[in-house]
């Protein structure tokens, strides 16, 4: 499995988001070993929110959490384990946004501003 995630991470290199999508911040929620969010994670030296965000997209999931800098977690629900204080962490691409901290996601929903899952289109380069 983890090979796959590496072969993910080596082709896609720019997301773009379309239909009326808006970054939608739900908050810093704690995250603990049985993961809040688990449908689907990647670890990528380049994550940044709107890469997380199309990624959990296009697995069909309604919200994208980053935590630690590099890790992007999608999932049904983020609220396992209660609101956190402890997302302070850059993102490891861009480090102008926070990407979370230790045992911390920053969550975001992944629905665009007339409540429908927004389209994503990944294109590398």
């Amino acid at each position: 499995m983890s090979s796959f995630y590496f072969a993910v991470s080596c082709i896609i290199v720019v997301i773009e988001l379309h239909c009326g999508y808006e970054l939608q911040y739900m908050g810093c929620y704690t995250d603990r070993n049985e993961r809040a969010l688990s449908a689907f994670h990647l670890k990528s030296s380049k994550m940044a929110v709107n890469y997380c965000i199309g990624l959990c997209i296009l697995h069909g999931q309604p919200y994208a959490a980053l935590e630690m800098g590099d890790e992007c977690h999608c999932g049904l629900t983020y609220d396992k384990y209660g609101s956190s204080n402890k997302c302070s962490k850059q993102c490891s691409g861009n480090s102008q946004q926070t990407c979370g901290g230790n045992w911390a996601l920053s969550v975001y929903s992944t629905f665009n501003r007339d409540g429908f899952l927004a389209a994503a289109r990944f294109s590398s380069y």
